[in-house]
């Protein structure tokens, strides 16, 4: 049996592919490699742990590809662990959120193993994110976290915990979308098959890591326990390394019980108070002094974006209502093991090739391209009473004419940079023209000073590939890792229609000019609004200035 590595087609005898052309590899000894599970064919190995092997099933007609986890042998004969391998079907069913992996079909095979058909995702957990990008963007880490409350959110008001929340079973996705992984060990609700506490109690289940102190006692959980782990997730991402960590098991359990974690700030001191102070809650001994849902961890999360001062758009959800997810950032695995559970990939685990990959990239001027939906987060955030919050803010900005603001000649000149983001977006695509520029950061004299957690972002636009691609976007970014060009990922349905312009008209010293004196700049962005090309300024407090493109 021989494979194509482009599009896994399976052919009885080696040469070249009659569909691409690609040669032909063997496909190995594996016997259900080539075999027909329901309507797909097992063409490749995505993935293998100790419980089983996860493959790539292609359909022979139409194309179209899945990921089929197959329990090994030994785990089979294991009643439990096939209750669970069952769990995790239920339980995703049950819930149905898109923020979750979706399960297609489950069966058994003619030797009596079970297997589940999943769709299959393309991109990289978030372990690989944490290990490509540090200090991880905060602005992204929120942006992520929202997403996965929301999926969370789902579970929970189902009924159903999670348990083995972790970066490896929040899988992003090339389109930057996080998917929750692995239900293998979820808590149900009994009439799913799920057992009742006094059952469950004493049993240690999850990762050591990332466990709540309840969960770490083997006592009775709830939702709560998700919490804390997203909470674990959050300091990670945003400090480099776990609250706690230890050689032993046993001593690993005993500070998640009882030791306080250290200060996030003490080891990154750019983080706000506020994404401190959401962090440390989570993390919270007592599950009473936690989060008590999903939807309050996530307005939480709204508060901290704020004081980030980047354009966020986060889930808004309706009291005790399933939230869905909105735009997010893109991302080798290093699984951790799992007590009780299975630490193997459900999907496979591609990362992204070198030009593309600047996915990593998108973490940090991801969340500012989020501004391309129908209008900018950041306004969205601040709305109230009229158009912007800040609107007698802009009135007075706008009836003088204040000195510009002095330029000390550190760090890129944002307005005399367009010629040379453009030459660079061209080089990808030939027509590329701007459609918007965002900064974040303290902007000061139209210049933005580059360090930890400031960018300056070109978004261009190129004609010919909106006609004839989804690929329409070209974003050209700058920080402190340098200068990176990459796709850029927005709403599909507008971003191939959105206006282009040669350059502002207005340089952005003079636009900075009509702030308050003395008003600190957070961020700006040029874009084109309700058919007028704009300026949109947020000042520390916050306010946002909307200021139409003349000068």
């Amino acid at each position: 049996m021989f494979v194509c590595q482009v599009c896994k087609r399976t052919f009885p005898a080696g040469g070249f592919c009659t569909e691409d052309g690609a040669p032909l590899s063997a496909a190995g000894g594996d016997p259900l490699l080539g075999t027909t599970i329901g309507s797909y064919q097992l063409t490749g190995v995505l993935g293998q742990g100790g419980m089983g092997t996860v493959y790539l099933g292609v359909h022979p007609n139409i194309g179209s590809r899945v990921a089929v986890k197959v329990l090994s042998h030994a785990a089979a004969e294991n009643r439990d662990l096939v209750e669970r391998f069952f769990s995790e079907a239920r339980a995703v069913n049950v819930i149905r959120h898109e923020g979750i992996v979706n399960v297609l079909d489950l069966s058994t095979l003619p030797d009596g193993r079970p297997f589940i058909v999943m769709e299959q995702l393309e991109g990289a957990p978030l372990t690989a994110h944490f290990a490509s990008m540090r200090p991880f963007p905060l602005a992204t880490l929120v942006q992520l976290a929202a997403e996965v409350l929301g999926a969370l959110g789902a579970a929970h008001a189902a009924g159903i915990t999670h348990r083995d929340l972790k970066p490896d079973n929040v899988f992003v996705t090339r389109l930057g979308r996080p998917k929750v992984l692995d239900f293998g060990i979820a808590k149900l609700r009994p009439e799913l098959g799920g057992q009742s506490d006094a059952t469950r109690t004493g049993a240690l289940l999850g990762t050591p890591q990332y466990m709540a102190p309840e969960q770490a006692l083997g006592s009775a959980i709830d939702h709560r326990a998700d919490l804390y782990s997203l909470g674990v997730i959050l300091f990670e991402g945003a400090t480099g390394r776990r609250p706690f960590d230890a050689d032993a098991l046993y001593e690993l359990l005993r500070m998640h019980i009882q030791s306080e974690p250290p200060p996030p700030r003490a080891l990154r001191p750019d983080i706000p108070p506020s994404l401190e102070a959401v962090i440390l809650r989570a993390l919270a001994k007592d599950p009473a002094r936690r989060f008590q849902s999903a939807e309050e961890f996530a307005e939480a999360l709204r508060a901290a974006a704020l004081e980030l001062g980047h354009a966020l758009q986060l889930p808004t959800p309706a009291p005790g209502a399933a939230f869905r997810s909105s735009v997010a950032p893109t991302m080798p695995a290093s699984a951790s093991p799992s007590v009780g559970g299975t630490s193997s990939p459900l999907s496979t685990v591609r990362e992204p090739p070198p030009r593309a990959g600047m996915g990593v990239w998108i973490g940090v001027a991801g969340v500012i391209v989020a501004v391309l939906g129908l209008g900018v987060a950041a306004i969205a955030l601040l709305v109230g009473g009229g158009m912007f919050a800040a609107s007698q803010g802009a009135t007075a900005a706008t009836s003088g004419d204040p000195a510009p603001e002095p330029d000390d000649g550190e760090g890129v000149d944002i307005s005399a940079e367009l010629p040379k983001m453009r030459a660079k977006a061209r080089e990808k695509m030939p027509d590329a023209e701007l459609m918007m520029i965002s900064a974040s950061g303290p902007v000061r004299g139209g210049r933005l000073s580059i360090k930890a957690n400031t960018a300056v972002s070109y978004t261009f636009r190129s004609e010919h590939a909106s006609k004839t691609s989804e690929n329409c976007l070209t974003m050209v970014s700058v920080s402190q890792y340098g200068t990176h060009v990459s796709d850029a990922v927005a709403d599909t349905g507008y971003k191939c229609k959105s206006p282009v312009t040669d350059k502002p008209r207005c340089q952005l010293r003079d636009v900075t000019a009509k702030a308050p004196p003395g008003a600190k700049i957070q961020s700006v962005s040029y874009m084109n609004l309700d058919a007028r090309w704009v300026w949109i300024v947020v000042t520390e407090g916050p306010s946002v200035l909307n200021l139409p493109d003349t000068c």
